[in-house]
């Protein structure tokens, strides 16, 4: 094996493969899951360059397969990439899915009743046309999510993917009354905000009737895996290809999350004639574990919102003003996902005048030059969606963010608690060490104690912010899910308290939660699907940190509403951005 180092679980896994070709390639297929990507490229020349694994020696191998339909063998070599057998076929699944449900006619049925309700199609979308955006994309969105069994619509944060989703449902609901959805999420809080500001749309847009805006108040996201059903005797899905979900339409928030396992078995519990809609910022940070699905797919096109021609002329009979209508493409393209993946393109948030709308931009860009990326945002002052980065990490500004800690943790009520805690969050790229998320806990802790606002002796104590690590379905607590923990003044006892959209503040004895962190700060990637009004983004003082990336420093900085403190050695910032997540999968090759 070549510039291995011993001892490692890949080792371990190629020690079973007695062959050295096998063994090398068995150790290099399990490195990159590991890494995220889901399987090997023989022809990436940098690999290549540096490892000697013969593609015609594997090919001569009995536990290597080109066919694993007819030869089921632990490894498949499939356009000269290397996978693990599970996880070829997990993209397999993923893709057979989804030309399964564009092949269907379901969506179809609905383009006459859709040019009967052009009034309606008007009111709704009437207010989504900007100065600076000349196509509603949140209206083709929502055309090609009814007439489509299969859809992405993405974007960054604030362009409206809820708005969309929202307007969407108006218009399903408006054709066809009965028929079934869920929403899901990959954690329980994304869930909840996704059910918050569904809400918070519906209530918002006067021109949905108020029989329509009830069915989708009535619409309640939760976790995937609750979704699917878990069955807890053998670790696997009640849902699946034997037990298919019986809902007709299936809406899927935070998608970037979702890693190859996890979305395969999504795909597999699917009904072969049910609408499958998917919701994500294709620019976040990618799963945890292996794969990058949702980006994946989203990149498939060569360029955004490329709509076929006869989708052209049907989506230009719901657009008025001549100069909003949609262009003919350059060339009819035979792309199978032309015209299914939407990009919102205009940000309700983030205006590129002000720092967060610019820097996220330039970061996201890979755009790093002294006058553009570090760009000196020195004073924030009143300004708005400011951003500070400060080479010093204990730069002054950062006592401001600790107010907003000493305003959470003086609160008595609950409710306004829950409220002051989202005023600030403290993100950090690691856990453990100087930089990481549990020394910023203590380091707000001591400052709280400092106070006397808080005394935190004990696993657990009054006014502990705290965020659920594991799902827990019988108490209905999930992953992600942030509590506030209050001593009972009667009893002495402590107990931990959520927000439910729909059930208001519920609590539990502290003794039912066994699976937590303290939350006043966090990691960027357990910040996804949040929102803060102030954040204070926190990296190593080490570049060459495997996982720094422009992808997380945009997750990052985009979680704040308002002001972003950023604390980093400038030529680490730098690093990062020019640094962009390449996760390799056989998805672009394979779906065209």
């Amino acid at each position: 094996m070549n510039s291995i180092s011993q001892n490692t679980i890949h080792d371990t896994f190629a020690a079973y493969f007695k062959n050295a070709v096998l063994q090398n390639a068995a150790y290099w297929v399990s490195k990159k899951l590991e890494e995220g990507h889901i399987c090997l490229d023989l022809e990436d020349e940098l690999f290549s360059e540096n490892n000697n694994i013969d593609k015609e020696k594997l090919l001569s191998l009995d536990l290597v397969t080109t066919d694993p339909q007819k030869n089921i063998q632990p490894f498949v070599l499939f356009n000269n990439k290397l996978y693990l057998q599970r996880y070829f076929y997990y993209e397999t699944g993923i893709i057979d899915k989804i030309k399964t449900l564009l092949s269907g006619n379901t969506g179809k049925k609905y383009q006459n009743e859709l040019l009967k309700k052009k009034q309606f199609i008007e009111n709704i979308f009437k207010d989504n046309i900007n100065e600076d955006q000349r196509i509603s994309w949140q209206l083709i969105a929502s055309l090609s999510a009814i007439i489509n069994d299969f859809v992405i619509i993405t974007g960054g944060p604030g362009t409206g993917k809820t708005t969309t989703i929202t307007k969407f449902l108006a218009l399903l609901f408006s054709i066809d009354p009965g028929i079934s959805v869920s929403i899901a999420a990959p954690t329980g809080k994304a869930a909840a905000r996704m059910n918050e500001s569904l809400a918070n749309v519906a209530e918002k847009e006067s021109n949905i009737p108020e029989d329509i805006r009830n069915k989708i108040n009535k619409i309640s996201a939760g976790t995937i895996h609750r979704l699917l059903g878990v069955n807890y005797h053998n670790n696997s899905f009640v849902h699946n290809s034997e037990n298919r979900l019986k809902q007709d339409v299936i809406i899927i928030d935070e998608a970037s999350m979702i890693d190859v396992a996890l979305m395969a078995k999504l795909f597999d519990a699917i009904r072969d004639d049910a609408k499958l809609i998917l919701l994500g910022d294709k620019n976040q940070l990618a799963s945890v574990e292996a794969g990058s699905i949702f980006g994946d797919l989203c990149n498939i096109p060569d360029k955004s919102n490329i709509i076929n021609t006869a989708d052209v002329d049907f989506y230009n009979n719901f657009i008025i003003d001549e100069k909003q209508k949609l262009p003919y493409p350059e060339s009819n393209t035979e792309n199978l996902l032309a015209g299914k993946i939407i990009e919102l393109q205009h940000s309700y948030r983030f205006d590129l005048k002000y720092d967060i709308g610019k820097f996220s931009s330039l970061v996201i860009a890979g755009i790093t030059g002294e006058n553009q990326l570090l760009y000196p945002y020195e004073k924030c002052g009143n300004k708005v969606q400011c951003v500070k980065i400060s080479e010093d990490y204990n730069d002054p500004v950062f006592n401001d963010y600790l107010k907003y800690y000493e305003e959470y943790a003086s609160e008595e009520d609950i409710e306004k608690a829950f409220e002051k805690l989202k005023k600030s969050m403290i993100l950090c790229v690691v856990r453990e060490g100087t930089y990481g998320f549990k020394t910023y806990n203590r380091l707000v802790e001591k400052h709280l104690e400092s106070k006397g606002l808080i005394n935190s002796d004990g696993i657990f104590y009054h006014k502990q912010p705290v965020m659920i690590t594991s799902n827990d379905y019988n108490l209905g607590v999930f992953n992600g899910d942030i509590g506030i923990i209050r001593k009972d003044d009667d009893t002495e006892q402590m107990y931990i308290y959520f927000q439910d959209d729909k059930e208001g503040i519920r609590k539990f004895p502290v003794v039912n939660i066994t699976s937590f962190d303290t939350v006043y700060a966090m990691t960027i990637h357990k910040s996804q699907g949040s929102e803060y009004d102030n954040v204070v983004v926190v990296l190593p003082g080490d570049e060459n940190i495997h996982i720094l990336s422009r992808e997380l420093i945009y997750t990052a900085v985009t979680r704040a509403r308002k002001n972003v403190l950023i604390l980093s050695k400038k030529e680490v910032l730098i690093q990062a951005v020019k640094r962009k997540i390449n996760r390799i999968s056989g998805i672009k090759e394979r779906i065209v």
